[in-house]
């Protein structure tokens, strides 16, 4: 083999691993999970207001949560589906 064609080859395949790695990069940061956050909206406020609302974001975050690790088991336990021939 000449030396340009393992060159050629050795470019092509940077290429592709670099295609590849940008793939997988661009399919991670498109998550739509919220992003999580250490304050609560009530900030500081101790009244029952304020503690149902504190509340009420927690819930709501414990149940994205769960969906998406719903989402996630119902992934993994997919199976194959046949492929029929054209």
């Amino acid at each position: 083999m000449k030396s340009s064609n393992i060159v050629a080859i050795i470019i092509a395949l940077a290429v592709l691993a670099l295609g590849y790695y940008w793939l997988i990069e661009g399919n991670m940061s498109s998550n739509n999970s919220p992003e999580p956050t250490t304050e609560l909206p009530s900030g500081s406020d101790t009244s029952d207001e304020a503690l149902e609302e504190d509340y009420a974001a927690i819930n709501a975050q414990v149940e994205a949560f769960g969906s998406d690790n719903a989402e996630t088991d119902a992934s993994l336990d997919d199976e194959p589906v046949e492929q029929s021939s054209i």
